[in-house]
């Protein structure tokens, strides 16, 4: 399964401590990952079909009080990358639904 992992601070986070938090994530899945953090008044979010290490290194320092990733075993489908943004919300989750064609078939959204 995947590594979920996050920090919420009062002042800009500690870069190493997210690096450290991402590398005990990336145990759990190197097969892709990403990242949600906001900045200024907006959020940003990135994904990659690489490893949160390398995420992080590309990604370079940030400046943020916020930020939460993911870093992706591929268990079920190929483009499932997180987070997922969708209709303003953005989300990170860890596990599978199973019944997924079941519960598109109920939905009035396109998949």
């Amino acid at each position: 399964m995947c590594g979920i992992f996050g920090i919420v601070s009062g002042e800009n986070i500690n870069t190493s401590h997210l690096h450290d938090l991402a590398l005990h994530a990336r145990q759990r899945g190197l097969d892709s990952s990403g990242l949600f953090y906001a900045n200024g008044a907006s959020y940003q979010v990135t994904r990659a079909d690489y490893d949160i290490k390398r995420l992080l290194n590309k990604q370079g320092a940030l400046a943020t009080t916020y930020v939460m990733g993911h870093s992706r075993l591929i268990t079920n489908g190929l483009s499932d990358n997180q987070p997922v943004v969708r209709d303003g919300l953005v989300l990170i989750y860890n596990g599978i639904v199973v019944n997924d064609d079941q519960v598109w078939q109920q939905l009035s959204v396109d998949r």
